[in-house]
């Protein structure tokens, strides 16, 4: 699945000065970062989680197997991304926070429409509200909370809205940042979430 939402959605501005060498690199470590373990690794670190947390419920055993063993995290990315190149960490952060939420929205979007063929269900753009939150959030969450009454809008309609506050955000922009299906700048915190 990761390879086919890269296909579509190859690297984009926050790769624009890189070599296109480190580009792939960085695209390898990002796309690694999601890899599931595999069945041997799990086992083996779910004995040692069993044994660390002998009185949590299985389900508390297996989401702190999977968070030991996932190799997602931004600190452990980034450190990944300096091995291959000599750039500022705040760049390297923010390429790792877009691609890496780039990836996670795709993903859900994929599996919100299995679910949900018919496109029936409601969606709304779910993330944190404080000062980091960007003027672009703040209207995507504002119209799709007008739009749908509080109740969420479908998929579509999501990324219409989205479409089009990133169309007016981008008229007093020199750099133009081009909407790339669930990332509407870089940096952005936020995802699609089911409104249930």
């Amino acid at each position: 699945m990761l390879r086919a939402i890269y296909s579509r959605n190859p690297f984009w501005e926050s790769f624009s000065n890189l070599t296109q060498s480190v580009s792939e690199k960085f695209k390898e470590i990002i796309t690694q970062s999601y890899m599931a373990p595999t069945e041997d690794a799990f086992r083996a670190e779910l004995k040692n989680v069993q044994e660390d947390y002998p009185t949590a419920s299985r389900e508390r055993q297996m989401r702190i197997t999977y968070g030991r063993l996932g190799k997602f995290s931004l600190p452990r990315i980034i450190a990944e991304m300096k091995k291959v190149v000599v750039e500022d960490v705040y760049r390297l952060e923010r390429i790792a926070r877009t691609e890496t939420t780039a990836i996670t929205a795709t993903g859900r979007e994929q599996a919100f429409q299995e679910t949900d063929p018919a496109g029936k269900n409601r969606y709304d753009w779910f993330g944190p509200l404080d000062a980091r939150t960007s003027d672009e959030c703040r209207e995507i969450e504002r119209r799709v909370q007008a739009a749908g009454k509080g109740k969420g809008v479908t998929l579509k309609e999501l990324k219409e809205i989205m479409k089009s506050v990133v169309n007016t955000a981008n008229q007093g922009r020199r750099t133009k940042w081009q909407l790339r299906d669930w990332s509407p700048h870089a940096n952005c915190r936020r995802v699609l979430r089911r409104v249930v």
